[in-house]
């Protein structure tokens, strides 16, 4: 359910970009390069960037696309908080030991440190490997059963 909520939400943020990006950009072009290029070499500088870096005026081309893309981190930052707020109010976010929600069987447990030393997952590892020797013999020489 989260995964579709958050494909909606990309959906729908991309298409708002999009609408704003292509109306404001060209019209903050007009508005700092309308006195010095024609609207086809203004198009050619929204359309491509190789023409954008190559006008003598960047300073003016970076100052327009700055202020067509402040609407649109402004809207991603309040969105992003308006999460953030519904976070806070949830009633138990502690979550339980449980490894989720479909498999409760499993149970999450920390480690202590007599367990991770190096000596502790060198005698598992070396009990593993006899356990997988024991099962390859077992099947060598019973024709493939295995008793685990």
């Amino acid at each position: 359910m989260l995964a579709l909520w958050t494909q909606i939400g990309g959906a729908i943020s991309s298409a708002i970009s999009a609408s704003v990006w292509t109306h404001r950009v060209p019209a903050k072009l007009e508005e700092y390069l309308g006195d010095i290029y024609n609207e086809t070499m203004r198009a050619e500088i929204f359309g491509s960037i190789t023409v954008a870096r190559n006008i003598p005026e960047k300073e003016l081309i970076r100052q327009a696309y700055s202020e067509a893309f402040q609407p649109l981190l402004l809207a991603a930052l309040i969105t992003s908080f308006v999460g953030l707020a519904f976070g806070f109010t949830v009633k138990n976010y502690r979550l339980g030991d449980n490894h989720n929600d479909v498999e409760t069987h499993k149970i999450m447990t920390l480690r202590n440190k007599e367990e991770v030393n190096e000596e502790a997952i060198a005698a598992r590892v070396k009990l593993v490997e006899e356990k997988i020797a024991r099962e390859a013999m077992a099947e060598k020489q019973g024709g493939g059963a295995v008793a685990h």
